[in-house]
């Protein structure tokens, strides 16, 4: 019998997990205004260079949504992991945690 604080983790876990699915395009990196004339860029670092994306008015809104999704992806991606540590620790074995891959 799973203990019921493990039930908890686990239950929680499939709901962290069916999120995903209906989260949409994401990607990595921040909307920004640059230059004298406030030009929109999407900015990102990748091994160590930034590399900038013009954005003009028209796509700001759709790369800060993108944007806004990545780090709800992000937080979810974390929140999972710290359940699946604490699952771990507990020993619990992975056909409890996850039926469906037995």
């Amino acid at each position: 019998m799973v203990k019921k604080n493990i039930s908890n983790k686990i239950a929680r876990l499939h709901t962290l997990l069916a999120q995903f699915p209906s989260l949409g395009p994401f990607l990595r990196g921040s909307v920004v205004r640059l230059g004298p004339r406030k030009t929109a860029m999407l900015s990102l670092n990748k091994n160590g260079k930034t590399r900038l994306v013009y954005l003009g008015e028209s796509r700001i809104e759709q790369a800060a949504l993108y944007s806004k999704t990545y780090k709800r992806l992000l937080a979810l991606t974390e929140e999972i992991t710290l359940l699946l540590m604490d699952l771990l620790k507990a020993g619990v074995p992975h056909e409890k945690i996850w039926p469906a891959a037995s």
